[in-house]
């Protein structure tokens, strides 16, 4: 019997609806920055897909042909690499990220290629390659959450009635059945922007995207129907699409931002949505902005932080975004003018509220916390957020600045 997928629903968001969680996902290495000091939890990790595969091809033949025995040493071997001795202790998120045709974005190719491999290729056969994993890492990592890439995997551009989506679907739902949700704890949907600004409509391709993901996501059930499960909606700051007009380029913050605020519009109607960031390595060199400022950024627009640079060579606060973006933030790509100095006043004025602040020379980065209310302001650029220490020598900080009238 074929499982149809729900109907999507979009909700209204904007500034009011922030994420519950911004959480990034760093494939094989816990973040190596100081993810909390830029609104962000980083013990998040990915493990990609040679640790499944016997033949290292991403063959399926292969992966079907693992044993329990061989996935129990693949996975003994990761996390003390990558974890440590003290693996069991670890309590932030693996995502496992099983590659080729097995993962779940494929799944809509997969049932022609298991019946060329029957009796050996049956689809519960299959699923139970990743039960196995499942199972051997949560008795490994009792502690920390557990879950698939790409449980849901949508249409790219939200298409209710597309044919692959429709297949994907289905055998999420049978898969679900034979128990492949029963061992972990999150289910992941991909909401990767697939479009940008060159490629017509891309705003609400990422929007109907995003939400058809939630949606289906949301009626997903282990074998004990237990309804908790949270939803991680993961992001990622890098089109990867040859059929989009920007494929290779850097997501724009302000998408990025749009998408986390539908996200929290989504958590509030369904509950138990989270957005997440994956990224391949701590600063992938593709990208034109760096990690951290795109993090800061994100956190600035989306749960009341702001964190700039305010080096001479670094770039400010233009302001109030694009005609087809009015959410973008210019402060990453707008340089604030050669021969300023690092105690100039830097102003950020735009949609996202008035802020001004004081910088202290030689400090590299500011944070400017919530709206006026929210701090006791340092003087001159000397104190920090709530009177404390400000920052040197260009170490990350919170505060350091006089903050007159910031807004959200």
């Amino acid at each position: 019997m074929t499982v149809a997928p729900p109907t999507t629903v979009l909700p209204s968001y904007g500034v009011d609806t922030p994420p519950r969680l911004l959480r990034l996902n760093v494939q094989t290495d816990v973040y190596g920055g100081d993810a909390a000091s830029l609104g962000w939890q980083g013990d998040s990790v990915a493990i990609g897909s040679n640790l499944f595969d016997a033949g290292g091809d991403d063959d399926l033949a292969d992966f079907l042909a693992m044993t329990y025995d061989e996935q129990y040493a693949a996975l003994l071997g990761w996390v003390i690499t990558h974890l440590g001795v003290y693996y069991a202790q670890f309590t932030g998120d693996i995502l496992l990220d099983i590659e080729g045709i097995a993962h779940p974005k494929d799944w809509h190719t997969l049932i022609a290629a298991l019946e060329a491999l029957e009796p050996a290729g049956t689809f519960a056969a299959f699923i139970q390659r990743f039960i196995d994993a499942s199972t051997i890492l949560k008795s490994l990592c009792p502690n920390a959450r557990i879950g698939y890439h790409s449980t849901i995997h949508p249409h790219s551009q939200g298409s209710d009635a597309n044919a692959n989506w429709l297949t994907r679907f289905d055998l999420a739902a049978q898969a679900a059945d034979l128990g492949w949700l029963d061992n972990v704890d999150l289910v992941y949907c991909n909401v990767y922007p697939n479009f940008g600004p060159d490629d017509s409509s891309y705003l609400a391709r990422m929007e109907n995207s995003t939400a058809q993901a939630v949606t289906a996501a949301n009626t997903l059930r282990n074998r004990v129907g237990r309804p908790e499960m949270p939803i991680v909606a993961l992001t990622a700051p890098l089109i990867a699409n040859g059929g989009s007009s920007n494929d290779g380029d850097t997501v724009s913050v302000g998408m990025l931002v749009r998408q986390v605020r539908l996200i929290g519009a989504l958590d509030a109607h369904f509950g138990g949505v989270e957005a997440h960031m994956w990224s391949g390595q701590d600063d992938p060199p593709s990208l034109t902005v760096s990690l951290a400022d795109i993090m800061a950024a994100m956190y600035r627009a989306t749960l009341g932080r702001a964190y700039l640079r305010v080096t001479p060579t670094a770039t400010a606060a233009a302001g109030a975004g694009t005609p087809d973006d009015p959410m973008a933030l210019a402060d990453l790509t707008t340089d604030w003018g050669a021969g300023r100095e690092s105690g100039d006043r830097v102003e950020l004025d735009g949609n996202f509220g008035s802020i001004t602040l004081d910088t202290p020379a030689g400090v590299s980065y500011v944070g400017v916390a919530g709206g006026s209310s929210d701090l006791s302001a340092g003087a001159g650029g000397d104190a920090g957020v709530g009177g404390g220490p400000g920052g040197s020598g260009g170490e990350p900080i919170t505060g350091g600045g006089t903050q007159v009238g910031a807004s959200q």
